[in-house]
């Protein structure tokens, strides 16, 4: 491995970045004995760098209603688009309940579910997953979690939520992973579980003016809910008689945001009446706030804060996906957009699993980028297997759009790209702007502390990620950034199968469940979903997340374990390193050849099935033990001993 090098470029730490900043607030919310509804909530607080500070550009893509256009009132309520208030309890996840409070609003204004009194999805297994290792070595997005003594109660914000939601975490149904086991943990067939994912995640930093106010309203009216950070004191609630207000008057969001909440319409006429004689805002009009103490609090857990109150910040939409849209998901990052560098492009190089059609990407978009940059991404056929070089080879699709404020987005390829089992591919994202002057950030992954007790933590394999500076491609496993190693570009691409796919493991997580004496209901609702799925045909993404809620199911009742299961769908014989479907000599000479390419610094890329059936030792890592464990498979078979 080459000596790592410092990259020196600028960074952009806006709204993506986790700041050092844990509030006193926090501090006291985390000691159970001191625990007060109202103050704070477990949010931790995101800086924005001097001259950072994103501009108020808002693109055709999101399309925004003008604000003569716009009622002087709206009530997501009304329409049925918002489920009831949730109680966080003792736990810090204002940030998990607010994020997933907006993705159930997203899911009904969307139609995909109808009855807002029965969606119930899951805050726990975002705030645990995400703040979990992951079990299985030959994950790709292994070593990617954060680090933090309690979890996700130990605080967060929407915008790190995101990267869970983005994952695959938090939208699974509660009844499966629910919030009281918290304390305990999930089953790890729970880690992507769930029938929804998200697509995109909007973010404005602060709202204080016309326009920007018009664009959350936009976006409520369009997508439901709107998570938001603010400071969140128990005594500035203000009980009018008819409603509950708030205006926090001298407090600032950069400074002092320790809660998150849920933005689920508005009232302009909202007099400053209503507000205490104590502490008015100038102005009328107010965001209707759903909160997450539960529904004994405030007004049926609803209260209404001043469109002027200074403590608000990090307003983020989230528009979900179902996860039937597509069949594969190629990504590395587990940790999501930790930092960004100026550098000139990144990329990440991939092997195809099967021969399908890819689709769509999605990346993170820094807030730093200036109005009017652009993106661009093309996808490469690779010309030559374990290359260096992620445009080593012929571009096949490409996607271009704005790049003038921060966000996470998926969009849809220009040319849907077919791939062949084996094949290498590279993502290549680059951001640019007209004018020379204005610099261009990049999204990236970065180890680093935020306190002593909670760290981002990110691993990137060699030949997988790569950053382009001054012309020469570099590989990001080999190197450092401002704060820490670099880890993997949060870079996805989505895939559909070109042939058809065959549901091994939720075959078997079905039949498991039927051949098991115990059995409750949980675990008929899960088989019974997992049916209905076959019935209708559903894709890969589907069938293996319906798989891990059973197997979650039969694990929590003693009747399964885990990974038993976690590689039927790949349909590998462990050690059958050529896929002839027996084990002998050639299987570990080229498991040998392996190590010794990359035990030299060389680059030797596989599919995931691939690597499974060559790490006969689960380490995840391609050596010696792996080869001589393949040799003795082969001694046991020949001689008939083999279970």
């Amino acid at each position: 491995m080459k000596t790592k090098q410092f990259i020196e470029a600028f960074t952009a730490i806006a709204a993506f970045m986790v700041s050092l900043a844990y509030t006193e607030t926090n501090s006291i919310y985390a000691q159970e004995e001191q625990f007060i509804p109202g103050n704070g909530g477990g949010y931790i607080h995101t800086y924005f760098e001097d001259g950072q500070v994103q501009e108020h550009s808002y693109s055709s893509e999101v399309p925004i209603v003008k604000a003569e256009n716009l009622p002087s009132s709206y009530d997501l309520r009304d329409e049925g688009f918002v489920t009831p208030v949730r109680n966080q309890g003792l736990e810090g996840m204002c940030h998990a309940f607010a994020a997933v409070g907006a993705c159930e609003s997203n899911i009904l204004k969307q139609g995909f579910e109808t009855d807002a009194e029965t969606l119930d999805l899951s805050e726990g297994q975002l705030g645990y997953f995400l703040y979990t290792l992951q079990q299985d070595l030959t994950d790709p997005l292994f070593g990617d979690y954060l680090n933090a003594p309690n979890k996700g109660s130990s605080g967060g914000n929407g915008l790190l939520a995101a990267a869970g939601l983005a994952e695959g975490f938090g939208l699974e149904k509660e009844k499966y992973c629910r919030y009281e086991g918290f304390g305990s943990g999930y089953s790890e067939y729970s880690r992507y579980a769930g029938q929804y994912r998200l697509g995109t995640c909007d973010n404005i930093s602060q709202v204080n003016d016309e326009e920007s106010r018009s664009v959350i309203k936009s976006w409520l009216m369009e997508s439901g809910g709107v998570s938001v950070a603010f400071y969140s004191q128990r005594s500035l609630y203000y009980d009018n008689g008819t409603s509950y207000s708030y205006y926090a008057e001298n407090k600032s969001y950069y400074e002092n945001a320790n809660h998150a909440a849920l933005i689920v319409g508005w009232d302009d006429d909202y007099s400053t009446e209503n507000f205490s004689p104590n502490s008015r805002p100038s102005n009328s009009g107010a965001w209707l706030v759903k909160n997450s103490y539960g529904a004994d609090l405030f007004d049926d857990g609803y209260f209404w804060i001043s469109y002027e109150d200074p403590s608000m910040g990090s307003f983020c939409r989230y528009i979900v996906d179902k996860t039937s849209d597509y069949d594969d998901v190629y990504e590395y990052d587990g940790a999501g957009y930790i930092t960004a560098y100026n550098f000139d492009a990144v990329a990440n190089i991939f092997t195809a699993e099967n021969d399908c059609t890819l689709t769509d990407v999605s990346f993170y978009i820094p807030s730093g980028n200036a109005a009017g940059a652009q993106y661009k991404v093309n996808v490469f056929r690779l010309d030559n297997e374990n290359t260096s070089s992620p445009t080593d080879g012929k571009v096949i699709s490409s996607a271009v759009g704005n790049a003038g404020y921060g966000r996470y987005i998926k969009v849809p390829l220009d040319t849907r790209a077919e791939l062949k089992k084996g094949e290498q591919f590279s993502l290549v994202l680059s951001m640019y702007h007209k004018n020379p002057n204005y610099i261009t950030y990049l999204p990236i992954e970065e180890k680093y502390a935020i306190r002593t007790d909670f760290s981002i933590e990110c691993l990137a394999d060699h030949g997988e990620s790569y950053i382009l500076t001054n012309g020469l491609w570099e590989d990001t496993s080999q190197t450092v950034g401002e704060k820490g190693p670099l880890g993997n570009i949060p870079l996805k691409a989505f895939a559909v199968m070109n042939d058809e796919y065959t549901p091994i493991m939720l075959n078997s997580a079905i039949k498991e469940a039927e051949d098991v004496a115990v059995s409750n209901s949980l675990i008929e609702s899960a088989v019974s979903e997992g049916k209905m799925l076959l019935e209708e045909g559903a894709g890969a993404s589907s069938c293996r997340r319906a798989a891990g809620t059973i197997l979650a199911q039969l694990e929590y009742a003693g009747a399964a374990t885990y990974p038993a299961h976690i590689y039927d769908d790949f349909n590998v014989l462990i050690g059958d390193v050529n896929s002839d479907g027996s084990i002998d000599i050639s299987d570990a000479t080229e498991c040998l050849y392996v190590y010794a390419l990359r035990g030299s610094g060389q680059i030797y890329r596989m599919s995931r099935s691939e690597e499974i059936a060559m790490n006969a030792v689960p380490d995840n890592v391609i050596g010696l033990d792996d080869a001589t464990m393949i040799l003795q498979m082969y001694a046991e078979n020949a001689a008939g001993i083999r279970k």
